[in-house]
């Protein structure tokens, strides 16, 4: 691969099976934003918005010995966890890691993500795969109980970001995409069970995928997992432990009652405090503005932090009079509103700001894996981790991968592509590849050969007449057909050429789908099982071995 290369890259090897890396900074990316290029440079003026730095292992030190200090409620998350790992089948080892969190001096890193269709985009999987093997070496380098968790964002009520999954096809990106008869309101995914589309779906996912060796185990995976009456978030869940059995990853299901109980706290505060958190989170994210950077999320002075779902999900507002409104309910005081929450909190959640704090004030977090807009929420919620007594974690970027298939990879090196260009504009590399395709001189040459036909034929001319005068028109005839032949090369040289032109321009659009589909990182369209059709059950446990964690690059894994 390494003849694909641009000058800002540079490879890895990989320490089994001598898979290659290519790796090259994110921040090079055209769809980096001008934050999460600074946050992964460490550059001073991103760094104030944040935690502790994950590489930094003195400051990490610290976190960790102001963690141990405080108090959690240690046994009540255990027994809220152990609940879930029943119901989502976890194996024995994930009961293990939970029965180290009633440890005081045991710490948790967390990922998250919506629980999406098959897991939905490959990142939630790079996300999962990059908090437990941070969890092993973060162990490992402080000899205490590091355990990986993930947040199933089961309270987010966007069905259409989890109701489908993309995939590349022979031309264009194929989705496969499920309805529910539930979805009549705004309800939270974690409430949404499977019904019968299921079945025709994975069907149809099962007939996307030509014959392989792998398909059938696939196949019957997904049906055994994604079955009727289940939630997303089960699902999602299983599915996972199926994938990856040897993993240990401890699932977290905010909309457990328990753990709705323990956020109650937390809810409150923001319910009550609603202004000063408005206030806090308002004052950051200017702050942010006046240092060239973005506001990932956008909130009116009448929102508050929190969501009321009895029914359907919506947001609790205040009026001009610090009034709080429900729209199901009218106005409503602090007191009432309090009350409900202590009587119902499953019918309360968090909004994309306050969830993260709700997470971390319930558990020892030490760090999170998060990508580049999760770390642009937390840019905006630094202050209010402080104003909450809520420590910052240390944040590590997730691993960011694209898969690179032999053809694929055989085909960079054959058209020389540039990974860059072909993200940036493949309409641009197509025509820079194809000038580099045909010889600038070939017209030149039919016509240098025209002309020396015509003067061979001249002088042939002119003997033959000696010989025998009515063998000049012979010669001219002779010449004409000669001249034709030539032509009908060059206009079949040219035909060829034209259909080279087309088929280079197939591939390289093929490439461009592949890698870098509609512009945008792989990773945040497509989905694993196009990869595990393809690569069985030892590619899923290539990359549980062997993924890598900590890089700030973006890195290519060769496919065999």
């Amino acid at each position: 691969m390494s003849s694909t290369l641009t000058s800002d890259m540079l490879i890895i090897e990989m320490h089994k099976d001598n898979l290659p890396y290519l790796s090259t900074p994110i921040s090079k990316h055209d769809n980096a934003t001008k934050l999460y290029a600074d946050f992964l440079s460490t550059a001073e003026k991103a760094r104030k918005y944040f935690g502790p730095v994950f590489d930094d292992d003195v400051v990490l030190a610290q976190l960790l010995s102001t963690l141990k200090e405080r108090s959690y409620p240690r046994g009540k998350l255990a027994l809220a966890l152990e609940e879930v790992a029943a119901d989502i089948e976890a194996p024995a080892a994930v009961s293990t890691q939970i029965e180290k969190l009633r440890d005081k001096d045991s710490l948790v890193v967390f990922a998250g993500q919506q629980p999406g269709l098959f897991t939905g985009p490959l990142y939630t999987v790079y996300k999962a795969l990059s908090v437990e093997r941070w969890a092993s070496k973060l162990s490992d380098k402080f000899s205490i109980p590091i355990i990986p968790c993930f947040w199933l964002a089961s309270d987010d009520h966007d069905f259409n970001e989890v109701n489908h999954i993309k995939l590349p096809n022979e031309r264009d990106i194929a989705t496969v995409k499920t309805t529910s008869k539930q979805l009549s309101g705004d309800k939270p995914v974690g409430r949404i069970k499977l019904d019968s589309t299921i079945q025709l779906l994975t069907k149809e996912l099962f007939d996307f995928f030509p014959a392989s060796e792998f398909k059938q185990e696939v196949w019957d995976i997904l049906h055994e997992t994604y079955t009727v009456g289940v939630t997303y978030p089960v699902a999602f869940a299983r599915l996972w432990y199926r994938m990856f059995p040897q993993s240990q990853l401890v699932f977290v299901s905010p909309d457990h009652r328990e753990l709705k109980k323990l956020a109650q706290p937390v809810m409150q505060q923001a319910l009550r405090d609603a202004t000063r958190l408005f206030s806090i989170y308002d004052e950051t994210s200017s702050r942010l503005e006046d240092d060239g950077y973005h506001r990932q999320v956008h909130k009116s002075p009448a929102q508050t932090f929190v969501f009321y779902q009895h029914a359907e999900r919506q947001n609790i507002r205040r009026d001009e009079n610090s009034n709080y409104i429900l729209e199901e309910e009218g106005p409503v005081t602090i007191d009432h509103l309090s009350k409900m929450l202590a009587d119902c909190p499953e019918d309360f959640s968090g909004n994309v700001l306050l969830q993260p704090l709700i997470q971390n004030a319930l558990f020892p977090t030490l760090g999170v894996v998060l990508g580049p807009s999760e770390i642009a929420y937390y840019a905006q919620i630094g202050d209010l981790h402080d104003y909450l007594d809520i420590p910052r974690p240390t944040i590590m970027p997730r691993t960011s991968v694209t898969f690179v298939q032999k053809n694929i990879d055989k085909r960079l090196s054959q058209y020389g592509i540039r990974l860059d260009a072909l993200q940036r504009d493949v309409n641009d590399e197509i025509t820079r590849v194809l000038k580099t395709t045909f010889p600038e001189e070939l017209n030149k040459i039919f016509q240098v050969a025209e002309q020396s036909i015509d003067k061979t034929f001249e002088n042939v001319q002119s003997i033959v007449k000696q010989f025998e005068p009515d063998l000049d028109k012979t010669a001219q005839t002779a010449n004409l057909r000669a001249r034709r032949e030539l032509q009908n090369l060059a206009k079949k040289t040219h035909a060829a050429h034209r259909r080279k032109e087309e088929n280079t321009k197939k591939q390289i659009r093929r490439l461009a789908l592949h890698l870098f589909p509609e512009g945008e990182l792989q990773e945040r369209y497509f989905n694993i099982v196009y990869y595990w059709v393809r690569y069985g059950s030892e590619f899923l446990s290539s990359l549980y071995e062997d993924w890598p964690v900590g890089s700030r690059d973006h890195l290519m894994w060769g496919l065999k």
